[in-house]
């Protein structure tokens, strides 16, 4: 909930400056573009969404198995199509939703080594490569 008052219009918050100095001149500067430009950023982010969600349903159809994920059949899409088959492969698998950096990690791991490796994540869940395909599994507690 918006409350003004006195500290709204007080400069040593960040926040305010942000408000009160920096947009008023990027308003300025884009002679009022700011606003229609973030409206054409959200309208582009969604087009992409749907652009994606549409390659990951006519990739997907029969190239994943229960008994894991065929790295081959990855291998030649797009980064953006790769990185979003990773994450709904294991997130479907684990539940787990990965950060930013475990998916670089597996995404380098996958392009630098034909071998066999292992990648824990929280919860006891491990991503395996083995065999050309990756895998998730629980690790049980001894």
């Amino acid at each position: 909930e918006w409350r003004e008052d006195a500290s709204n219009q007080d400069s040593k918050y960040l926040r305010n400056r942000v408000r009160n100095e920096l947009l008023p001149l990027l308003r300025e500067l884009s002679r009022d573009g700011i606003e229609s430009r973030i409206r054409d950023l959200d309208a582009q982010s969604r087009l992409l969404e749907k652009d994606l969600e549409l390659r990951y349903e006519n990739w997907s159809t029969g190239a994943e198995t229960d008994s894991g994920l065929l790295i081959s059949g990855i291998e030649s899409e797009p980064e953006f199509l790769k990185r979003e088959i990773l994450v709904r492969f294991i997130t479907a698998k684990t539940g787990i939703a990965l950060s930013y950096q475990q998916l670089e990690k597996i995404i380098a791991l996958i392009n630098d080594s034909q071998s066999q490796w292992s990648f824990h994540l929280e919860g006891n869940w491990i991503i395996l490569r083995k065999e050309g395909k990756l895998f998730c599994e629980k690790k049980m507690d001894c």
